[in-house]
């Protein structure tokens, strides 16, 4: 069976979590071929994934592939990469039928041989609804028209014989796309209804997906992730078995070392921010004091810290990391703390780096 994940060198170490949850649940690993598509991918991620697939005695093949999408936008938390995937069946020699794609973001909690049950031969792949009403209404459908991207089964062979790369591609650099997505919405557009629907337990997404009580497939697909430090959604210890089992060289966590070394502030004096006080104390991280924009707010306390206004930023010479646990006040915050040039990191969306 086809395995193929799209992989940068920010995601490298993700993957290689990933594949070990596959590999540890999947009883007859040798029928599993990773196939690795990357732009740019150090020596020593390659040197990772390699032996993370070779203690499973598996196979392993890297595809360099140089296509430009230096034109594209990219998410807000997607990176230019995830084009690749839209490609994949010209990556893949024409005497493949079939693949499985993974995102990099996913825990395997099932064995992965279950796909090939999966009869695609009408469709071009198989798929999960994504059930995110505003992207799905976006592209005029509904929720159980459209799918997420995250994992599909893909037809191969259909695929090449009705040029859905180039369709996909041309439909990106559109006027039509709204650019809520990087592949996802052109994905949908293009393949239509032509896609078997799965069962939601094969790309669980805890933050669309409420009902599914014993997940195959687990998909952290949101901003949020299980690696992050200042997670709060559910399964991070999922996330942590597995990594901890994944023989990776080198694995670093960006986002506790940018913690360890500034002074924390927590943007909100409100029950999320308490909830990302308590966070850092676990992992034995001070946080200096709050801010909030709620005037009736300042010179109280909340976990024992004072709540001070926005403007203190502007007599503050230390470089701070603004942490802001916000979902519903989240972008109202991010251009407040624009305006103070602070930023939100890459790698981690609650971080507030000053520029």
């Amino acid at each position: 069976m086809n395995i193929v994940v799209v992989v940068d060198n920010n995601y490298a170490q993700y993957v290689g979590v990933m594949l070990t949850s596959m590999f540890e649940n999947t009883a007859d690993s040798k029928k599993l071929k990773v196939f690795v598509i990357y732009n740019e991918l150090s020596d020593q991620n390659k040197i990772n994934l390699r032996e993370v697939v070779n203690k499973y005695h598996s196979q392993i093949i890297f595809i360099n592939e140089q296509d430009d999408y230096k034109n594209y936008h990219e998410g807000s938390y997607v990176s230019k990469t995830a084009y690749l995937k839209i490609n994949i069946p010209n990556y893949l020699s024409e005497k493949e039928e079939y693949a499985l794609y993974l995102d990099g973001d996913i825990i395997i909690n099932c064995d992965i041989l279950e796909f090939e049950k999966f009869d695609i031969d009408a469709y071009y792949i198989a798929a999960v609804n994504d059930d995110n009403v505003y992207l799905a209404s976006e592209v005029g459908k509904s929720i159980e028209q459209y799918f997420n991207s995250g994992v599909m089964k893909i037809n191969l062979q259909k695929w090449r014989e009705e040029n859905i790369s180039e369709k996909v591609y041309e439909y990106i650099i559109s006027p039509m796309n709204k650019k809520n997505t990087v592949d996802q919405d052109p994905l949908n557009v293009i393949l239509g209804d032509n896609w078997l629907k799965l069962n939601r337990a094969y790309n669980f997404m805890p933050v669309n997906h409420t009902s599914i009580k014993e997940p195959k497939l687990i998909h952290y697909a949101y901003k949020d992730k299980p690696w992050h430090t200042l997670y709060s959604g559910k399964y991070k210890e999922k996330f942590e078995y597995y990594k901890k089992i994944c023989s990776w060289d080198g694995y670093n966590q960006q986002d506790r070392d940018i913690l360890a070394n500034k002074e924390l502030v927590i943007f909100g004096a409100s029950t999320a921010g308490e909830s990302a006080y308590k966070l850092l104390r676990n992992e034995e991280f001070d946080v200096a004091f709050f801010i909030d924009s709620d005037i009736k707010k300042v010179g109280t306390k909340i976990c024992g810290k004072s709540i001070k206004i926005v403007e203190v930023l502007n007599n503050l010479s230390k470089q701070l990391a603004i942490i802001v646990p916000s979902i519903s006040y989240y972008e109202e915050i991010k251009d407040i703390l624009k305006r103070y040039d602070y930023t939100p990191m890459k790698t981690c969306n609650k971080i507030f780096l000053k520029n």
